[in-house]
């Protein structure tokens, strides 16, 4: 490494054995300091260009570059590297100033509180001549690193004067920090620590000189107040005397619930927190609960609180911070002022400023292990002026789930959710006592209440109050969706009026969150997902998120796995109800047209993915962009995640009369409910779906919807009745002219034929069908299904030979549209009709190959079936110990996806070939 010397914490120098370089021009001394900055690593030219020139490279940049630095080799022969693709200075990082100065300050954090401290701290701070980089002009080198190494001087210039200030050396500190204080007006920690100096050399009137200057300074020219540590020093320079100890300690906790249940592991989380062991020497901590509207929050925060009491002999202080409810919140600085005075403070201590009142109450608490419940708090803004110092445990509850605290002040979140079932009946039991009530009964109450602990309080009383067989008319009541919110209403305590309480929450929304909760409610299914929020209410993507996110954050929708939104029951009934009193019909009904068209648009693209065949069905919704998928697995996954959603909206949509949207949703439900056996729910759905396109009159409908119910009739073994739906569907199609949906109704009348027994007739009918196909312009999978039946129908009949063509040109035409499913479908009939060839080699392969694209596709089921018939083809290959090897796959993907057993694939025919094969 050269002898080369570099300076840039001042006037820029460099030296060369001991002699000084001149370098003339600023871009020559830029490019220099770039490269010492990263020595002893190149720098890429992308980076040499940004420092030089910014945004304003010339034309040819590296040609720039390489002028700059040919002229600089002239002065530094041998000490500039052309690496790959950059530059590089052969120095030593300790020859570079600046380097050596972070080097000093790492060496000087690794030496705190140690003698050598301090003398690494004055050699760090010898190496300032100046401002840093300044014959240099680069706003990439100021902003890569000049404003780090600024910071790190102050801070060891701060560092500096905290181990002066207890020496005689305090006295030539004032005059630097007031130097350093006017270079960085806005620096607190400096003017704290120049307040401090003043004060300790009985400079006290300077030193509140100087908290007026930057007082005035931050108030004018940024508009806040000073930070806490400004705050504590000018009380202390402020103060004549510290104010006394209360004359009694606050013991202020409301009284314990006496039916107090359930919350068993949210309990033991938070003793977790907090032991009788540590509780003296903890630091300050700050707990919140939130939660929706009669979740139960105070309760159990009073019931926690009680538990902990002992812990805090400085006293337990409660503050209702009205947060929600009638009237306005409590405001920070008279909530400070309460907190005060309940401590003994006097009125004519209290400063007006919110801030200086703040400190005041941690200088008060200093050191006092005190408990603090702050009930019902807005947000997090009312509540961080009351959180003091070490040793002090404060309890929030809110509505809000106060993400602020647990940002900046570290608070520990707690969300509570509704009690569980048998909670809830035990705490319905705790008011209706031993009255021979029906436990049915008190079971369903508890299930309608939803585990509201405030629901199930209202209902328990007035069970308790009225005669036993009254029970079921409240169970009446509450199952009746118009009447549930005026049955868990108070007369005479607006805290337990279910609808009043629910309605302070929705009061505090802005008006776009309130909206979109009253939209929610008319969602048919049981969660939501963003895409489908944004098309109910008619806002882009990002507004969805954030609406949702605030519901959320303010407790009045569940989010309670990746991705899904909930809301609770009784809180569906209360937005509903807002949704009838505020919104128009007309409104009401674009919007389930918004989310209905957008489930039945992005169920298209998604039952695309899923199989072969292709139908002239392009449902077009104005105004709805759907979701689009990248593969079988893609479509698959949201299926799964939307299906009930998608069952219930088929209902909504026939009873809210959108009939074509709901026989087209019904139609592309088809093929996922097919693939998971979902047969109820396809005749459900299709049944609906048949009667909406009875009722628009669309033929085309009525044939798609009957074809598809027949398709489940086959698959249960209902074939006679498969076969009669298949032929209306067929009949009905025919009559309408629509060639492509009569092919698709023939080919499902050959199944149903071939699964009766009328092998022949169904090979006519896929024969007919595939004729069909072929004779349109677009060749599509339909073609490649139709001749996959016909050869599974052909091997079915001992045909075997003239189905193996017939299979390879449908596996060909599959393969070249890529559909990986169809691809194993026929591998599968394949191997079978191999099989039955005497090719127990080529079988085995098949299924082998069938069983990869299952793998891929992540379809378990089919893997672990096509397993298990691959054990059967490698037995009949004389491969025992390879079968067995694949029975035990079969059988480990049974266990791990807890599939059922099926007539195909069960458990106890694979654990009986095993031991065949043992």
């Amino acid at each position: 490494m050269s002898h080369l010397e570099i300076t840039l914490l001042g006037p820029f120098g460099l030296t060369v054995r001991g002699e000084p370089v001149r370098i003339a021009a600023e871009i020559p001394r830029t490019l220099v300091a770039v490269l010492a900055m990263s020595a002893p690593n190149p720098v890429p030219i992308e980076t040499i260009s940004r420092a030089l020139w910014e945004s304003d490279p010339p034309a040819d940049v590296r040609a720039g570059i390489q002028t700059y630095v040919s002229r600089l080799r002239r002065v530094l022969p041998d000490l500039i590297e052309t690496q790959h693709e950059g530059y590089r200075l052969r120095v030593r990082a300790e020859a570079v100033d600046a380097l050596r100065f972070l080097e000093l300050c790492d060496q000087a954090a690794a030496e705190r509180g140690t003698p050598q401290e301090a003398a690494t701290i004055a050699a760090a701070l010898r190496m300032w001549q100046g401002r840093a980089f300044v014959d240099v002009r680069s706003a990439w080198l100021d902003a890569r690193y000049e404003r780090d190494l600024v910071e790190r001087q102050l801070e060891l210039v701060e560092r500096r004067v905290d181990l002066d200030l207890p020496t005689d050396r305090a006295a030539s500190a004032i005059a630097e920090l007031i130097s350093l204080a006017d270079a960085h007006p806005f620096r607190e920690s400096l003017w704290a620590r120049l307040m401090l100096a003043l004060e300790r050399r009985g400079r006290v009137p300077e030193a509140l000189v100087a908290y007026e200057r930057i007082r005035a300074r931050l108030a004018d020219e940024l508009g806040v107040s000073p930070g806490p540590d400004l705050q504590r020093a000018h009380l202390r320079l402020l103060a004549a005397d510290e104010p006394g100890p209360p004359s009694s300690i606050p013991r202020q906790l409301p009284s314990d619930l006496g039916r107090f249940t359930g919350r068993t592991e949210v309990l033991t989380r938070l003793r977790k927190l907090i032991s009788d062991q540590d509780a003296a020497d903890q630091p300050g901590m700050v707990v919140t609960l939130d939660g929706p509207a009669g979740i139960g929050k105070t309760a159990l925060a009073v019931h926690w609180a009680h538990q902990v009491a002992h812990l805090f002999p400085g006293g337990q202080l409660y503050l209702d911070l009205h947060g929600y409810g009638p009237g306005e919140p409590m405001d920070p600085g008279v909530a400070v002022e309460t907190l005060v005075r309940a401590l003994g403070g006097r009125p004519d201590q209290l400063p007006p400023d919110l801030d200086a009142r703040s400190a005041l109450l941690r200088t008060m608490m200093a050191g006092r292990r005190t408990l603090i419940l702050l009930d019902n708090a807005r947000d997090a803004r009312q509540v961080r002026p009351l959180i003091p110092g070490s040793g002090v445990l404060v309890v929030v509850t809110s509505r809000n789930q106060l993400r602020g605290l647990t940002v900046r002040d570290g608070a520990h979140p707690f969300t509570l959710d509704g009690l569980d079932h048998q909670e809830s009946i035990d705490l319905l039991e705790s008011f209706l006592g031993d009255r021979g009530t029906s436990r049915d009964s008190v079971a369903e109450l508890a299930r309608l209440c939803h585990g509201l602990p405030l629901a199930l309080t209202i209902a328990g009383e007035r069970a308790g109050r009225e005669l036993s067989d009254r029970l079921t008319d409240l169970v009446a009541s509450l199952g009746d969706e118009s009447a549930k919110l005026d049955t868990l209403q108070s007369d005479d305590d607006e805290t337990t009026d279910l609808r009043g309480v629910l309605s302070w929450s929705n009061a505090a929304l802005p008006a776009d969150a309130a909206r979109m909760l009253r939209v929610l409610s008319l969602n048919p299914g049981p969660d939501i997902g963003v895409p489908g929020a944004a098309a109910l209410a008619g806002v882009s993507l990002a507004s969805a998120g954030r609406l949702l996110d605030r519901l959320v954050g303010t407790s009045q929708l569940q989010h309670k796995r990746s991705g899904r939104y909930e809301l609770h029951d009784l809180l569906r009934s209360y937005a509903s109800e807002l949704a009838s009193e505020q919104d128009a019909p007309a409104d009401r009904a674009e919007s389930l047209r918004r989310l209905l068209g957008w489930q039945t648009m992005s169920a298209f693209q998604a039952k695309a993915q899923l199989e072969p065949t292709k139908d002239d069905l392009h449902p077009d919704v104005v105004g709805i962009v759907p979701l689009t998928f990248t593969g079988e697995a893609d479509a698959h996954a949201w299926f799964e995640t939307e299906r009930h959603n998608l069952v219930a909206s088929v209902r909504v949509a026939f009873a809210h009369r959108f009939d074509y949207l709901c026989w087209w949703l019904a139609n592309a439900t088809w093929a996922h409910l097919y693939l998971i056996g979902a047969w109820d729910e396809i005749v459900t759905t299709h049944q609906i779906g048949l009667r909406a396109a009875q009722r628009c009159g669309d033929r085309v409908g009525i044939a798609t919807m009957l074809s598809g119910i027949g398709a489940a009739y086959r698959a249960t073994g209902r074939t006679e009745l498969a076969v009669r739906t298949q032929r209306s569907a067929l009949e009905v199609f025919t009559e309408a002219g629509h060639a492509v949906g009569a092919a698709q109704a023939l080919n499902n009348l050959g199944s149903a034929l071939r699964s009766s027994g009328s092998l022949d007739e169904a090979l006519d009918c896929f024969r007919r069908a595939g004729a069909m196909e072929r004779a349109r312009e677009e060749v599509s999978g339909n073609v490649a299904v139709c001749a996959y039946q016909e050869a599974v129908t052909l091997t079915a009949l001992g045909r075997a030979p003239e189905a193996v063509p017939v299979f390879d040109s449908a596996l060909a035409l599959l393969r070249s549209l890529g559909h990986r499913r169809g691809e194993a479908r026929v591998l599968q009939a394949l191997a079978a009709a191999s099989t039955n060839l005497v090719r127990c080699d080529e079988a085995v392969e098949q299924y082998r190959t069938a069983v990869e694209i299952y793998a891929q596709l992540g379809d378990r089921w089919y893997e672990a079936s096509l397993l298990s018939q691959l054990g059967q083809a490698l037995l009949r290959c004389a491969r025992p110990a390879e079968a067995a090897t694949s029975w035990r796959a079969a059988l480990r993907i049974l266990d791990e996806t807890g599939a059922a057993d099926s007539p195909d694939l069960h458990r106890a025919d694979l654990h009986a070939r095993l031991r065949s094969v043992s």
